[in-house]
């Protein structure tokens, strides 16, 4: 099989005005359900290549949940049920015979809490791409450094690959599993609160990397950190409980919706009046 191949670093489009605002992903109707409880409704929205869309809103309110469903993580969970469309490419993810395990190549995930695998840094990144079917020594060796290059982490750890993962800080650890996901040659990143579990430190080194990831992935991030929603997003949506379901209130602009909410909810929750 031939992984996609990732952009480097020198690829990178700067800043939050130059992404791309064509649809990647485009959300019709979403709605996510478990165990018969609505948790969402109803969420239509587009994600733009190569920019960074914030989820942002109180917690509980289904900025997980959506982001689950983007790459269909929600089959994971007994009882979850999901309506509506996501459209990748203009390809419904939902659709019958849909590869669930290359579309989460496509659409990879980081979540809250740093997961490193207990062996060690190399062998963090090449399973994956053995288990997509990548065998060649050299070919291993230039997938591992790039994507350690672009995670920032190759500098910290290139020369002691062989160590484990786990004696890694914490931030390095949740640059290590960007760098993983990133191994694949995904188009987008599904990251859920990335920084709550990281010291301010931590915090700003994978706030810094999600910046320069800005224009070479699509970056989908869900956090409660207004201040950091601010600083790296392109776009942000509003979620908020609505008769005890998950709504989405407002998206656009990032900059106009924190300065120029269309929204009351909005403008209460981004000045903390609310939530």
């Amino acid at each position: 099989m031939n992984l996609p191949q990732p952009y480097t670093v020198g690829e990178l489009r700067a800043g939050p005005p130059c992404c791309d605002p064509q649809p990647h992903l485009s959300v019709r109707g979403l709605g996510v359900s478990h165990g018969g409880r609505s948790v969402l409704d109803d969420v239509s929205l587009d994600i733009h290549r190569g920019c960074v869309t914030a989820l942002i809103g109180p917690s509980g309110c289904g900025k997980t949940s959506f982001l689950s469903a983007l790459n269909r993580m929600t089959d994971l969970i007994p009882g979850a049920r999901v309506r509506g469309q996501v459209l990748l490419g203009g390809q419904d993810v939902y659709a019958p015979g849909t590869d669930t395990r290359l579309l989460r190549q496509r659409v990879g995930s980081i979540f809250q809490r740093p997961n490193p695998f207990p062996l060690s840094i190399r062998r963090n990144l090449e399973l994956p791409l053995r288990e997509h079917g990548l065998r060649n020594r050299a070919e291993l060796a230039d997938r591992v450094e790039r994507a350690l290059r672009d995670a920032g982490l190759w500098d910290e750890v290139g020369d002691r690959l062989d160590a484990p993962a786990l004696a890694l800080s914490g931030g390095q650890q949740q640059r290590l599993c960007i760098a993983r996901a990133i191994a694949l040659g995904p188009e987008v990143l599904l990251m859920d609160e990335p920084c709550s579990a990281l010291d301010p430190i931590a915090s700003a080194a994978v706030e810094d990397l999600i910046a320069r990831l800005r224009g070479q992935y699509t970056v989908v991030i869900v956090t409660h950190n207004l201040a950091q929603a601010r600083r790296i997003a392109n776009y942000a949506a509003f979620f908020w409980l609505r008769e005890r379901v998950g709504k989405l209130i407002e998206f656009g602009r990032a900059q106009r919706l924190f300065e120029q909410p269309a929204d009351a909810l909005t403008a209460a929750y981004v000045g903390g009046l609310r939530g």
